[in-house]
């Protein structure tokens, strides 16, 4: 037994085993300090995917005050290579590579492109203070090194104004090496393997006067660019507040909330959402569906059970003896519902041919018609009018602020998505009702607290079964039609009059609302000095 146990572990032991150590086997960068405050970079990457198949490499470079030209050009084993170029909030993103062409092992890449803002200017020196790895790879770099080219002769004037630093972003550590090769060429690499989220840093301070000097306005345009941020924030957010003070800023509900045994007088169900919610959704079709049934317009046929292949299937039929004078009592989005459902003069209807006629598309119609007939004079100005246009000023501004960002200022390209990002909130808190609004939300809130707490008061619905499909429209609503049935379990004896089923079961509001909702989703459905670790360059990449 022993022999067995010894040779199953030798076995495992001899199974060759693949480590899939990716890395990066030498960083070299060129780099070329020009007169004019440009520095010129060029970085030779040999980039190991082991036994991975990758389709490249991508590099990360932040952007936060400096400006990377556009001119960027990249090498894949020494030929032109496909490169995607993206810019966010903070990075730009060079992405080396074929979607449809995988690598392995060592491959050979160059990156070249040119930044401006990188050099400061202190109180005696211009200092450049670059990330030249960067300190976000998710690979180990076996061996980093940078070539630097200076503007002239500067050997003797650099003094102890030139550093090196090593490992992560806040590392102190200078485990480096620098070499002068002439006046003008520092040589520096590490002494070590950089880890996974290490790189390789260096700072160096020229003269005053070496450089081409700054002009006042490059001099003073990062303090006129943050002014302008903070006017263009400050101005933004009193708009705002003006806006949401007018147009979407509430009358403040009364507290405590009280409870409503029934809907507000004259409210459809499809009305008590929309003032509920503010904004349209198919459960407005749903509710009004069930609310249809219940005050005696259609039946509801169960005509199909769910199975593997479809799910349930329901027919609508119209009765006859309901003409258009019987349906003086309905609202104008009821009767173009059932225009709707029944159009051609058909007189039933399944939901299978409702997704064959695209019926959901023409929903769009009776969430119109909910506001305008049913609670338009409920609010101080059209929702949708309201969101439409701050839904387009979020647009314009996104894309104003990324063009500011990515070419112009960090900060006030800041400043804009950050108005942006209010914009979207007030959105959602738009639009305000009035007084006489707020008075019925206060009434709908305390009806729909009555439906929440029924199970509670379920003593009270003994032999109260008609009073279970009156509110049945309503629960569906506002979302509580699992909590109103529990209420009623095992006091509703039969189905109402107006619901049918081949299969014989229960009429189950919950299973209802949840097929025809997803039925018609399922067509086109519509709801309406340096600081260490710091510095400019940096950032990382990894493999994709």
């Amino acid at each position: 037994m022993k022999i067995k146990y010894l040779l199953i572990i030798t076995a495992i032991y001899l199974i060759p085993i693949n480590t899939f150590a990716e890395s990066i086997q030498n960083f070299n960068s060129q780099i070329i300090i020009n007169k004019d405050r440009s520095i010129q970079i060029e970085e030779n990457i040999l980039y190991d995917f082991d036994n991975l198949e990758k389709r490249g490499i991508y590099r990360n470079i932040p952007t936060k005050n400096i400006k990377i030209q556009d001119n960027i050009y990249t090498l894949h084993n020494g030929k032109e290579a496909t490169q995607q170029i993206s810019r966010d909030l903070n990075n730009i993103e060079i992405r080396i590579g074929d979607e449809d062409i995988f690598l392995t092992g060592v491959n050979e890449y160059n990156i070249s492109y040119s930044v401006k803002g990188v050099i400061k200017k202190l109180q005696d020196i211009d200092e450049v203070y670059l990330q030249i790895t960067g300190t976000e790879w998710e690979v180990p770099i076996e061996k980093a090194s940078a070539t630097i080219v200076l503007p002239e002769n500067l050997q003797n004037k650099v003094g102890d104004k030139l550093y090196c630093y090593t490992g992560v972003s806040s590392s102190t550590a200078q485990d480096c090496t620098i070499t002068w090769t002439n006046a003008r060429t520092i040589e520096i690499k590490s002494n070590q393997l950089l880890a996974a989220g290490e790189g390789l840093t260096f700072a160096i301070g020229f003269p005053l006067g070496t450089l081409t000097p700054l002009t006042w306005w490059e001099e003073n345009q990062e303090v006129i660019y943050q002014s302008i941020a903070g006017v263009i924030f400050f101005t933004g957010s009193l708009i705002l507040y003006f806006v949401w003070n007018t147009w979407a800023r509430d009358p403040k509900i009364r507290k405590p909330i009280v409870r409503q045994y029934d809907a507000p007088k004259g409210m459809k169900p499809a009305e008590i959402i929309r003032l509920k919610n503010n904004y349209p959704t198919t459960v407005e079709i749903t509710a009004t569906i069930i609310s249809l049934a219940q005050q005696g317009f259609i039946n509801i046929n169960k005509i199909k059970e769910k199975n593997f292949f479809r799910k349930e299937v329901y027919e609508f039929e119209l009765k006859s003896d309901k003409t258009l004078s019987s349906q003086a009592s309905l609202k104008p989005f009821e009767k173009e519902l059932l225009d709707i459902l029944f159009q051609d003069v058909r007189k039933t209807v399944d939901t299978e041919d409702l997704v064959k006629d695209n019926i959901s598309s023409k929903f769009g119609e009776i969430y119109k018609s909910v506001y305008k007939n049913g609670v338009s004079q409920y609010y101080v100005v059209n929702p949708i009018k309201l969101r439409t246009i701050l839904i387009v000023l979020s647009i314009v501004l996104t894309a104003i602020g990324g063009v500011v960002l990515t070419s112009i200022s960090f900060w006030i390209g800041v400043a804009i998505f950050i108005i942006e990002s209010l914009t979207i909130i007030l959105i959602f808190y738009s639009p305000k009702r009035t007084e006489e609004g707020t008075r019925v939300l206060e009434h709908i809130l305390g009806f729909e607290e009555y439906i929440k707490t029924a199970e509670k008061n379920r003593l009270q619905f003994q032999e109260k079964e008609q009073i279970f499909f009156e509110i049945l429209p309503y629960a569906i609503a506002l979302g509580h039609a699992t909590i109103w049935a529990k209420a009623f379990e095992g006091l509703i004896e039969k189905n109402p009059e107006w619901y049918n089923s081949n299969g014989g079961e229960v009429f189950l509001p919950v299973n209802f609302v949840n097929s025809f909702n997803s039925t018609m989703s399922s067509g086109v459905a519509s709801s309406g000095g340096g600081s260490v670790g710091g510095g400019s360059g940096g950032g990382g990449g990894g493999s994709w």
